[in-house]
């Protein structure tokens, strides 16, 4: 029975950190699950329905490869969940599936490296439930992919011990599926770290991945291709380092509340998000673990991919551009925060285990904790006067109240975990103490972990898609033609000022103006798009911009005189825009005081119009 405890402590907590998602009725919305995950699950879903397999989605960019673009993982057994439940509902259900996934697998990585229960039980809390799997729920193919490290990790470990064919194919398969299951990214990174683990062995590795390519050549082929002749091929080192994460912003990693509560509304430092977050614990823990070869492994992962997600901000990821295979094809040096929260994780299961092995003193997790109260109890008998005008030059925006009490706030919340952390620490053979240390871990993650999962009640969500295709079907837009929504209505009108947030809103306003690619839950075709890959030569046929969007098509007007060949018809700009005004080739179809459609009598038929363009 005992083998079973850990696990379904992992599922009460899972139950208890997704209530409102799992029985609450709220599902995830926004974000890249909204602009290209979830219409393009619901094309694929239709397109299996019809007895077809979708090699090309015909919706946006005027045509794009569909199964060649990776990240929408087509492959991915989780897409049939869309032809059971409601979008949304089965985006949510994917997700929860996966953060069970994810804390498992930490725990049989630690398993696998011959560490015991619990230790493994707190691995899997750190990682399972971190700051950047929370995040990462917004965009379903990152999580996909980024849940499996450990699995991944897990079953390289367990065939370089045992060199069996068994394990081999077990590899082989798990590694296969992290490739067909999304952002390749993450799977890039997988294999760094599996190169750095495997540095004294990397010919077995290099002969593991040679089949692991074969079994995955139905996607990486037409992917690479695909990728080799899009936007993002040849970018430059400012391109790839957009998104650097600022030293200052890394305040995050101990003090997460203070960067605002995004579901609440309110974002102060870089997005708001709590990216890389495993918890205050952890990271007092983590620098036990370096008397182990595995210890210093996971704390040199955590080290290294802190640095490189600094970009721009440091040398290493300049270093790394010019020298490592492969940096240079991935954007946004943020995303490897996820890798020093996997480190971290890894390192304070180990730290864990050799405190249960042998007892060391551990009172400066104490000192640190009664540090943090002390400070933010002066902060408080100051009244926040003269650290409130320190705090306005630091951040040199609004709300420095509010951020000044987040602060104090969060300063008590660690003060408190970190001592009731060493204590439980302190005695962690004991039972209670066990119960008390898994405790504290969850308790820190789930506090800060509410404060990034932005979920909406699935009704609010249908409501607006519902709004938009009654506006859509009055608009009669014919399927001859295509559509064009004006970047320049992109921006939430009713924007906030900085320090808050409006995520729902923001979501809604997208439905609203049926942004590119939005157009495909409604089944109308648009002559841009938003998705992981565009292809080059589309957007050479409006000219060379001065920088290339990998996730878009930059189109110079919403006059352009190749829009009416490509079969532009419907443009959605804002009322009375001046481009428009020629009344004998435009007509205002609808205008609701804040956005209007507009007709265009020039369009040529697709049909026609491909044939013209070509």
């Amino acid at each position: 029975m005992k083998r079973y405890v850990p696990i379904t402590i992992l599922i009460v907590f899972w139950l208890v950190f997704f209530w409102r998602q799992i029985v609450g009725g709220e599902v995830w919305y926004c974000c890249d699950n909204l602009l290209v995950n979830i219409p393009s699950k619901v094309f694929l879903a239709e397109e299996l329905k019809a007895g077809r397999f979708p090699l090309w989605n015909p919706y946006i960019f005027s045509g794009t490869p569909f199964f060649a673009d990776i990240n929408l993982a087509v492959l991915h057994p989780f897409n049939l969940l869309y032809l059971v439940f409601p979008p949304f509902r089965a985006l949510t259900v994917g997700i929860l599936i996966l953060f069970l996934a994810g804390s498992t697998g930490m725990y049989f990585l630690g398993r696998t490296l011959k560490l015991g229960r619990f230790a493994s039980l707190v691995g899997a809390v750190v990682f399972g439930f971190s700051g950047s799997l929370v995040v990462y729920a917004n965009n379903i193919p990152i999580l996909q992919v980024a849940v499996l490290v450990p699995w991944v990790m897990a079953a390289w470990i367990r065939y370089l011990k045992s060199m069996t064919g068994q394990d081999l194919v077990m590899f082989v398969l798990v590694a296969a599926f992290q490739f067909f299951s999304g952002h390749p990214q993450f799977t890039y990174y997988t294999w760094l770290l599996l190169a750095l683990y495997s540095w004294r062995r990397l010919w077995p590795l290099a002969k593991a991945g040679g089949l692991v390519l074969m079994v995955s050549a139905l996607q990486l082929v037409p992917f690479l291709t695909f990728a080799l002749s899009s936007t993002r091929a040849g970018a430059d080192f400012t391109f790839v380092t957009t998104d650097s994460v600022k030293p200052l912003s890394l305040i995050r990693l101990i003090l997460p509340g203070i960067v605002g509560n995004l579901s609440g509304g309110t974002a102060w430092i870089q997005a708001g998000t709590i990216h890389g977050y495993v918890g205050f614990l952890p990271l007092l823990l983590a620098p036990l673990a370096w008397t182990t070869k595995i210890g210093r492994f996971f704390l040199t992962i955590a080290v290294v991919w802190l640095l490189m997600a600094m970009g721009k901000y440091t040398p290493v990821y300049w270093l790394a551009y010019h020298i490592v295979p492969g940096i240079a094809w991935f954007r946004e040096p943020v995303q490897t925060l996820f890798l020093w929260g996997f480190g971290i994780a890894g390192a304070a299961m180990v730290a864990v285990e050799s405190l249960l092995k042998k007892p060391r003193s551990i009172r400066y997790l104490l000192v640190i904790g009664i540090i943090f109260l002390m400070v933010a109890g002066i902060m408080r008998i100051l009244n926040a006067n003269i650290v409130e005008t320190m705090v306005s030059h630091v951040t040199s925006k609004a709300y420095p109240s509010g951020f000044m009490q987040e602060l104090v706030y969060n300063l008590a919340f660690i003060g408190a975990i970190g001592i009731l952390g060493g204590i439980g620490v302190g005695m962690v053979r004991e039972r209670l103490a066990k119960i008390m240390v898994l405790g504290v871990l969850f308790a820190d993650l789930y506090v800060y972990g509410q404060t990034n999962v932005t979920t909406l009640p699935e009704a609010t969500v249908v409501s607006w898609q519902k709004s938009t295709q009654e506006r859509v079907a009055s608009w009669k837009l014919s399927g001859q033609y295509r559509y064009y929504t004006d970047p320049a209505i992109y921006p939430y009108p009713d924007k906030v000022p900085f320090g808050q947030f409006n995520d729902p809103g923001e979501s809604a306003w997208q439905f609203k103006i049926l942004r590119p690619t939005t157009g495909m839950l409604y089944g109308v075709a648009a002559v841009d798009g938003y998705a992981s890959m565009v292809p080059a030569s589309y957007q050479r046929r409006f000219g060379e911009p001065e920088r290339y969007d990998p996730t878009g098509v930059v189109i110079p007007s919403i006059i352009h005189p190749l829009l009416p060949k490509l079969g532009v018809r419907y443009i959605i700009t804002r009322p009375h825009n001046p481009l428009l005004g020629d009344t004998t080739r435009f007509r205002l179809l609808e205008s609701d005081g804040v956005i209007a459609v507009y007709e265009d009598s020039w369009a040529i038929p697709i049909t026609s119009a491909e044939e013209t363009v070509q």
